[in-house]
């Protein structure tokens, strides 16, 4: 562990910056954008989702950047980047495994104690203003099957004094997992066995998180079935829940697999310590992680039937059509 920190100390504070390797990588990662985005359709309709939903906040710009970003960087950039923001004082040092933590802390004051830390630049956080109706976009795009994407305005964790009950995230995450929580759930129930009219469908949501973001859900038609009709389909299984809510029988259900889903999580070292340490950079803080199945437990059925009546709104709806075209298209 000493050698680690040393490293990663000198790493902090004496990186070298040299042209050769800044063109080696920068072709490392437009190859990583092609093989991740530009060659799988459905991650470019995610992409799109996000980009349509979102004109301020930076949740509508791609993590790894467009490939027009990527082209255009220079070393300077780079070193630009480097003199701001990486520092130890804006820096988050996570050990997960067979340690002591008074060992850990005493490494951690040796190597990183030493480095000065950095005036940063104020961080605004950019909010997206409120949306007032239903964005539609169509992506063309060289692909063997259509493809669904649906997103709707949602908060996360630590918005509260938004106009958002502390309560809510939790709610959402049972919301998720009532439609596509495994084999039991309403969409696997009711879209894949039942009408069999989608090959899959599945929710998304993230309770945490610094920007804003979304309640997803993506789906493709079986063969034979148009988008609009499993679109339509998918609406009505949104509209039962803001009607008619969840059992408590069946909110039960979704409390169980959830705490199992999380408690199993721990077995792996390697999450534990990704989960911690990106709740301390988002600002939400290492307890949440221990907070979590505890919340879940409170979550009733009335307070899922009310953030499903609150966010999933039409008005706040962002919806994607992957619409296939000849794959003989991108060959050329």
């Amino acid at each position: 562990m000493a050698i680690s920190l040393d490293i990663e100390s000198d790493r902090m504070v004496n990186l070298e910056f040299r042209e050769e390797d800044f063109e080696k990588e920068i072709e490392v990662v437009k190859e990583e954008r092609r093989l991740r985005v530009e060659d799988k359709p459905r991650s470019r309709l995610h992409e799109q989702l996000y980009a349509t939903a979102f004109n301020v906040s930076p949740s509508g710009r791609p993590v790894i950047g467009w490939m027009n970003d990527i082209e255009n960087l220079t070393l300077d950039d780079l070193k630009t980047w480097y003199r701001r923001w990486y520092a130890p004082n804006n820096a988050v040092l996570m050990v997960a495994g067979d340690v002591t933590p008074g060992t850990v802390h005493r490494l951690a004051v040796r190597y990183l104690g030493r480095l000065e830390p950095v005036p940063l630049p104020e961080r605004k956080l950019r909010r997206e203003p409120r949306q007032y109706g239903e964005r539609r976009a169509i992506l063309k795009i060289p692909a063997k099957r259509p493809y669904l994407g649906i997103g709707y305005r949602a908060p996360h964790t630590g918005q509260t004094g938004e106009g958002m009950e502390e309560w809510e995230p939790y709610a959402l995450a049972a919301l998720k997992s009532a439609l596509s929580g495994g084999s039991d759930s309403r969409f696997a129930r009711h879209l894949v066995r039942g009408k069999k009219i989608a090959q899959h469908a599945r929710a998304g949501y993230s309770l945490h998180s610094r920007h804003d973001g979304l309640f997803t859900i993506f789906a493709e038609p079986v063969e034979g079935t148009g988008i609009a009709e499993l679109e339509a389909a998918i609406g009505e299984e949104i509209e039962k829940i803001r009607r008619d809510g969840v059992s408590a029988e069946e909110l039960e259900r979704i409390k169980a697999k959830v705490y199992a889903n999380e408690i199993y999580g721990r077995d792996s070292v390697t999450r534990q310590a990704y989960t911690l340490a990106v709740l301390e950079v988002i600002g939400a803080g290492w307890r949440a992680a221990y907070e979590f199945p505890g919340r879940i437990r409170q979550v009733t059925p009335k307070q899922v039937q009310a953030v499903a009546q609150k966010y999933l709104v039409s008005d706040q709806r962002t919806v994607v059509v992957l619409d296939p075209q000849p794959m003989e298209t991108a060959a050329k």
